[in-house]
């Protein structure tokens, strides 16, 4: 369902579903999910960094922070040098070194 979500024309379940999808990711263990479903979700995830929107480029970096690795860094550390947006608050790159920030210390 939250896979539907993310391609949804609503912002707000696109919000959602990142959310859930995050959710999801951290419990893969507890739920079993297949290693292919994780790895569906990771990317869904992933792939949301680039949305056209710029609040469901935060939420999937948000959620990239609380669900990622090192692995991630290199991709949050290009979105902090070219995201388009720019704005002095509650930016996509400001959101993106708190992923880091948050990955690092989770080390």
């Amino acid at each position: 369902m939250a896979l539907e979500l993310i391609k949804n024309d609503e912002s707000f379940d696109r919000w959602d579903a990142l959310s859930l999808l995050g959710r999801l990711y951290e419990k893969r263990t507890t739920h079993q999910l297949p290693a292919a479903t994780v790895q569906t979700i990771k990317q869904t995830i992933v792939n949301a960094t680039t949305h056209r929107e710029i609040t469901t480029r935060r939420w999937a970096v948000r959620v990239l922070g609380q669900i990622g690795t090192l692995d991630d860094v290199a991709l949050l550390q290009r979105i902090v040098a070219t995201d388009g947006d720019t704005g002095p608050r509650f930016s996509v790159r400001e959101e993106a070194v708190k992923a880091i920030e948050t990955i690092r210390q989770r080390k």
